[in-house]
């Protein structure tokens, strides 16, 4: 009954927990499953893995697999410092601008810059979402509010986005082999080339604040 949001959110969650993964559950007790919390930095990450815990219990409860629920004790620590927001510069930006067409992907950094939008909506963006003629979007998939929200195109992107629906996929945005480009894989492989001689640790969510 999850989205497909909810479920890659939980998905992350679990990746949090490598260290008590080959476990017997029932063996699992408070400081564990704690530290487990306690060593995700992301606050609202943090918050998710207490999720996944209280699911994991909820379902170990009704199956008699435990008689115990830790999870309910777990605390989260007050969220931490927030990383201080890195805007691209007016200069960076004409960077970007400058490497379309041949950066490969520099276009999903300018498309980025110029909705707002978060580079998972942009990544799980179909063709049959975008409107060019009307110049908007249908994405967002973060919370329940931002659904179905409509993203107005800016025109300079205009012809990046027409360039894209070019492709016989359903997605903007495909590898190599023409599926869906995954967020793991542009991050690994494209994100360090395409921002290469700007100001180091930019992070995809500063294309928002630039917005």
């Amino acid at each position: 009954t999850l989205s497909e949001s909810s479920v890659k959110t939980y998905k992350s969650a679990y990746k949090n927990t490598t260290k008590i993964q080959k476990m017997c559950f029932r063996d699992i007790k408070l400081n564990a499953i704690q530290s487990v919390v306690d060593a995700v930095e992301s606050q609202s990450m943090a918050r998710m893995t207490k999720f996944l815990f209280q699911k994991l219990y909820t379902y170990a409860l009704e199956n008699d697999i435990v008689e115990k629920d830790y999870s309910q004790f777990i605390k989260l620590e007050k969220k931490k410092e927030t990383k201080e927001k890195s805007p691209f510069s007016p200069a960076e930006i004409q960077v970007m601008w400058d490497k379309v067409g041949y950066v490969e992907y520099a276009d999903l950094i300018v498309i980025l810059l110029y909705t707002g939008m978060r580079i998972g909506e942009l990544l799980d963006m179909k063709k049959e979402d975008t409107h060019l003629e009307e110049r908007y979007m249908v994405g967002g998939s973060k919370t329940e509010a931002g659904k179905n929200r409509v993203i107005p195109l800016h025109e300079k992107i205009i012809p990046l986005i027409e360039k894209r629906m070019e492709s016989k996929s359903e997605y903007l945005f495909t590898n190599t082999l023409g599926k869906k480009l995954t967020y793991a894989l542009f991050m690994s492989k494209y994100w360090g080339m395409i921002l290469a001689h700007l100001e180091p640790g930019h992070t995809p969510h500063d294309t928002r604040h630039t917005f």
